[in-house]
């Protein structure tokens, strides 16, 4: 789980940190959280202030890159055809 945590120094900065794990439920809406590493071992957290963290597989990134890439190309390549254009006209 992603955790929603004061930076420290900071006022009122908030942002989601590490991948922790739950320990336990308390009531319907607190959880403690396990936060090794950090200030206190255990945190109570709010449902609001936790957020799902799942690891992306390997296999769509490549894909997502793939696809970046590919859009990159075909904008470089509609520019030069435009820039062409352009010039041939003039």
């Amino acid at each position: 789980m992603l955790v929603l945590l004061p930076i420290p120094g900071e006022t009122l900065v908030v942002k989601f940190c590490c991948s922790y794990t739950i320990d336990t439920k308390v009531t319907e809406g607190n959880y403690i959280v396990c936060t090794p590493g950090a200030r206190k071992d255990k945190l109570m957290c709010h449902v609001n202030t936790l957020n799902g963290y799942y690891e992306r597989d390997d296999e769509k990134q490549n894909v997502r890159s793939q696809i970046l890439l590919l859009m990159v190309h075909v904008t470089t390549v509609k520019t030069l055809a435009m820039a062409f254009v352009i010039t041939s006209a003039l």
